[in-house]
């Protein structure tokens, strides 16, 4: 680490050097611009040559041959990674399952659209700025339509019905939307301090929200599993013994509770919530393992639907109790920066 002094120019400027090496790396010249941005702990942050968030562009180059599974996770990647305008450029034709694959990726995420097309390409923009839509709100609205799917999924268990299930399974659609742009903003965060500081986080609440949010999306898919085995249930013509579903049904309600508390825990940073969120975690476990001892008396079909609804439910509790883990570390670190203010 090299250190400069201040000096004081004409009586009321300060100014610094900087080092020689470096300038001559970046390519400074006299009157070359550069930007600064000041942290909360004092520190100044200096960019030479570009103004931080900055549009970025990405050019992804392909074949009629790459499987379109990979071009879409490549395209992801470079959603994820903050990349505001995403060309996606084939040496030869791009064939129909690649441009499915685009087309879903549009629609699958949010603020997105085609500005360009042709047989050889796909660009595509991003028209929501990563800045525009807080962190805090998108974890919530994901997890408050992960809650009304989990309650959903419940009533369609213990009713058998089929269309409240198939509206659950289309509101997962609603979660990984947000998780994929919360997720891309967390992961600018983590990159870039300008980002972090228009967010109004640090690194290590992106890291922080990155995991919890994962966990909720996590959630989502379990209570889509449940209900995607309501319908296939009922395809089946299998109905669940009352003894059974009541059990089901209990071990549902106490991974909800658990779940719901790790949330709750991780925006408060309440470490006590967070403790009763664990221990409600072990407590489904163990509610678990009482009813899968049951299921050897059921039919063959039987068990396995149930069996699959059943560590679906579970794991729910278990994802709600990796976010109460991340809420602990969270109330730790703000007690610690009061005690340093």
């Amino acid at each position: 680490m090299e250190s400069r002094r201040v000096q004081l120019v004409g009586g009321a400027t300060f100014s610094v050097s900087l080092p020689k090496a470096w300038a001559q790396r970046v390519g400074l010249k006299p009157s070359s611009l550069l930007y600064m941005l000041e942290q909360d702990d004092g520190s100044l942050i200096v960019y030479p040559g570009r103004p931080p968030m900055e549009r970025r562009e990405l050019t992804i180059t392909t074949t009629p041959g790459e499987k379109a599974s990979l071009l879409s996770r490549k395209i992801i990647a470079a959603y994820l990674d903050g990349y505001d305008v995403i060309r996606i450029q084939s040496r030869g034709r791009l064939t129909y399952e690649q441009l499915k694959e685009v087309d879903d990726f549009v629609k699958r995420m949010s603020g997105l659209e085609v500005v360009e097309e042709s047989a050889e390409g796909v660009t595509i923009n991003a028209l929501v700025k990563i800045t525009d839509f807080p962190v805090e709100r998108g974890f919530q609205r994901a997890h408050l339509i992960t809650l009304l799917m989990f309650k959903e999924a419940l009533s369609a268990l213990e009713r058998g019905d089929v269309e409240l299930a198939r509206s659950v399974v289309l509101r997962d659609g609603d979660v990984d939307r947000i998780y994929f742009l919360v997720a891309r903003q967390l992961r600018a965060a983590i990159s870039s301090p300008s980002v972090a500081k228009s967010l109004g986080v640090d690194a290590a609440d992106a890291v922080d929200y990155l995991t919890a949010i994962k966990r909720v999306e996590d959630a989502a898919d379990s209570v889509e599993n449940v209900a995607n085995m309501v319908e296939s249930l009922h395809r089946s013509g299998i109905v669940i013994p009352p003894r059974l579903l009541s059990d089901l049904l209990a071990v549902g309600e106490a991974s909800l509770s658990a779940y719901d508390k790790g949330v709750k825990s991780f925006l408060l940073k309440d470490p006590a919530l967070a403790d009763e969120a664990l221990d409600a975690r072990v407590n489904v476990e163990r509610m678990r393992c009482q009813v899968e001892g049951s299921l050897a008396e059921q039919n063959q079909l039987l068990t396995l639907h149930a069996g699959v609804i059943l560590i679906n439910l579970r794991n729910v509790a278990y994802h709600g109790g990796d976010i109460a883990e991340v809420a602990i570390n969270r109330a730790i670190r703000s007690r610690q920066a009061e005690l340093n203010r």
